[in-house]
């Protein structure tokens, strides 16, 4: 197949071409996809592959991948989404983000092979995403799935092992209105007998279910992975003997003291016990990452785990301002992440000893009654403003949000006035100003704060001096 060359002379002009080029934002299949796929001939594009599903969890599980595997001498190839700040920052390979040079070429070869087939702004970004892996070839390809996982553009990848981080209530519209449903989904990245590491305690049914009837090796965390139960003695030592986990999820898990002990299965079938650290990142994204590598048959006994994983930094995730510590960032837009969010700002609090303040705002789409009356019993004070994407709340919405569901709310016409608003509330050194409810909001109060910055050092966006 072949397409006219299409006039874009650089990257930002092939975003705003691929943003009209399908009638829709979202048009989950994967016969489109796969057919330009296959004509594209791209074939194997890494030496192993692993698909990351999940309702949360899912950027950070790869980041720990990543991490590991760098420590462990191998080379990495990894696509996410979405961005925070710039398109870029979807492809990582070696930790590196892709030129502006190098996705135009990806995506003039998409083009060309597209021909008359429809592609959404995902499927065609996703193309590109694995040709530009492909050309490299690295040791391990780490993939997350954009929406669901079985009708998701990522999915037309064979992998060697997939993970599903966890299943929450999310893009119900599109995967179904309960968690049955949204795992069945979500089961879709397995294989007939593959490999799966699910990062629960709690699998739906219709995981279990698919994984039985495809014969797949279901690892589940609490069960055959996770942390130790108290009476297990941490040591890292390789045991045959299956041990007894905490039947609990990250969130229901108390903040420890010290230390936790866990363990893994090496491919082998042996057991590891090692230790974790307490850090932001959840202990069961931590693990999942650490079992589905050692299922791949990486020696992590040869590397020091819980260091590699302490010097991870995920942008968005609890993600602390190097500039203004005061100011936390999480991306957390659902009521399943609202709950791990829920216990960090608690230890924050008791670490800081300072007022919390919440700058908010959210997508349309999501449950924001359920995120802010849970987090309200954590939070002293809520500004929210309007974002500036089509799917926002608008003003009026936001504030019968804040209103009906928090103590101590207001609601500010734009991000200028409800920065300056959150910052007169938590104006001591140990008060927190915690920005959530959508990659957006973060990206807008990131960009916000730096091109104040800027301006007050008299440089522009890019550090110039003007």
């Amino acid at each position: 197949m072949s397409s006219q060359p299409v006039p874009c002379k650089n990257l930002h002009e092939w975003l705003s071409f691929l943003e009209g080029l399908h009638t829709s934002e979202i048009d989950l299949g994967l016969d489109r996809v796969l057919t330009v796929f296959r004509d594209m001939n791209i074939g194997k594009i890494a030496g192993c592959v692993i698909l990351v599903a999940g309702t949360n969890g899912k950027g950070t599980t790869i980041a720990a991948m990543e991490a590991l595997l760098q420590s462990a001498g191998k080379s990495t190839g990894c696509y996410l989404s979405p961005h925070i700040h710039f398109f870029n920052e979807r492809v990582r390979i070696d930790g590196r983000n892709m030129s502006d040079e190098t996705w135009v070429e990806a995506f003039e070869r998409v083009e060309s092979h597209r021909g008359q087939v429809s592609l959404t702004y995902f499927e065609f970004t996703t193309l590109a995403a694995l040709f530009i892996i492909a050309r490299q070839m690295p040791d391990f390809a780490l993939l997350e799935v954009g929406l669901g996982g079985r009708l998701d553009a990522v999915n037309i990848v064979e992998p060697d092992v997939s993970v599903i981080t966890s299943v929450g209530l999310d893009h119900q519209d599109w995967l179904g209105e309960d968690r049955e449903s949204i795992g069945f989904e979500k089961a879709g990245i397995m294989r007939p007998g593959g490999v799966c590491v699910y990062g629960e305690v709690n699998p739906t049914k219709s995981i279990l279910q698919q994984a039985s009837a495809q014969n797949v090796d279901l690892r589940v965390f609490g069960r055959d992975f996770g942390v130790l139960d108290a009476d297990s003695e941490p040591a890292t030592e390789t045991m045959t003997d299956s041990p007894v986990f905490l039947a609990q999820n990250s969130a229901q898990q108390p903040i420890p003291d010290a230390p936790v002990p866990v363990s893994y299965q090496m491919a082998d079938g042996d057991f590891v016990r090692t230790v974790l650290s307490e850090q932001s990142i959840p202990v069961s994204n931590r693990l999942c990452a650490i079992q589905a590598l050692a299922l791949t048959g990486v020696r992590l006994d040869k590397i020091d785990i819980d260091h590699c994983l302490s010097l991870i930094s995920v942008p968005g995730r609890f993600e602390v301002d190097k500039n203004n510590p005061k100011y936390i960032y999480d991306v957390a837009h659902n009521v399943h992440a609202a709950e791990y969010l829920s216990r960090l700002l608690q230890a924050t609090r008791q670490r800081r000893r300072g007022k919390i303040v919440c700058l908010f705002s959210a997508l349309k789409d999501k449950d924001s009654k359920g995120i802010v009356s849970l987090l309200d019993k954590t939070v002293d004070s809520w500004a929210g403003w309007p974002m500036q994407v089509d799917r926002a709340l608008s003003l009026a919405q936001l504030t019968a949000v804040l209103g009906d569901n928090a103590t101590n709310a207001e609601c500010l016409p734009t991000l200028g006035e409800a920065v300056v608003r959150a910052e007169n509330i938590a104006c001591d050194r140990n008060d927190t100003i915690m920005v959530l409810g959508s990659f957006y909001a973060v990206a807008e109060v990131q960009s916000f704060l730096t091109n104040r910055a800027n301006r007050s050092r008299g440089v522009d966006e890019k550090g110039i001096e003007v």
